[in-house]
């Protein structure tokens, strides 16, 4: 599998397979920014923003020389900074009347779009597992972010959004109530409580093979076979390989999935 990151220099996304450079001349494992662990072969769906701003390979070389001092600058350089600073200091004295301007309007009224549930055979029902609360009526300039599990649809600067369960409208209200996330979470938690036995005294090679099919079916279905075999018996190397050509077909179909549907929500046809 592979992540992206984005370049802070062009500004795009980019693929990577799992290392990059970050300075020095050796390439480091990419981990996701928030929970720590690496980016490929675990879940990082619930992970908030685990994209890492970082050059790509073709740019590299061109951010480097612009964040490295220059020895001498020219007259004419100095002439366009100076005018710079002046237009930043321009810039700065606006804003900050625009600022004082809103302090004598009062602070911004938050008003919650009012939710009305969809019924089956509404046209904006769209799956069995996607949320129906009416959050797709909500216009696209009020839409603040999606649930990744159920697609419910958060309002943009809802005051209630990072805070606690406690809170209707909060994400970890939500969350608690996302039968699609809670399933999810449970079965990563499951198959994370495989993995972590099944490569316990694993050798590289394979510790690599397992840790790629983490989270897949091809965990669980060859769990009990793998751990009623001895530890470093053929009958446990052929199951690594089974699960290695099992995880590899339900990425395969997954990626294909995933195409299926962005190409037709771009009206483009599916191949196949």
């Amino acid at each position: 599998m592979s992540h992206q990151h984005f370049c802070d220099v062009a500004g795009h996304y980019w693929t990577c397979e799992g290392t990059a450079l970050r300075g020095g001349t050796e390439p480091s494992v990419c981990v996701c920014l928030p929970c720590g662990l690496p980016l490929e072969g675990f879940d990082h769906s619930g992970c908030p923003d685990p994209i890492e701003l970082l050059a790509c390979p073709e740019h590299r070389e061109a951010g480097e020389a612009s964040a490295a001092p220059h020895e001498e600058d020219s007259g004419a350089e100095r002439g366009v900074l100076q005018d710079k600073d002046e237009q930043d200091r321009l810039e700065m004295t606006a804003f900050d009347a625009e600022e004082d301007i809103r302090a004598d309007a009062g602070p911004i009224r938050f008003e919650r779009f009012p939710l009305v549930p969809i019924e089956k055979g509404d046209p904006l029902w769209h799956c069995d597992d996607c949320c129906h609360c009416g959050c797709r009526r909500m216009p696209s300039e009020l839409s603040g972010g999606f649930c990744f599990h159920c697609f419910h649809v958060y309002q943009c600067n809802d005051p209630e959004f990072w805070l606690g369960e406690e809170f209707p409208h909060s994400e970890a209200a939500h969350l608690k109530g996302c039968a699609s996330y809670q399933e999810h979470r449970k079965k990563s938690e499951e198959g994370l409580a495989k993995f972590r036995a099944m490569s316990e005294g694993a050798d590289a090679e394979t510790f690599s093979k397992l840790l790629s099919a983490c989270y897949s079916e091809a965990i669980d279905d060859n769990y009990d076979a793998y751990m009623s075999a001895h530890e470093g018996s053929p009958e446990r190397a052929a199951i690594v390989e089974k699960i290695a050509i099992a995880n590899a077909k339900e990425v395969e179909a997954r990626r294909q999935e995933l195409d299926a549907v962005f190409g037709k929500r771009k009206g483009e046809r599916p191949e196949g």
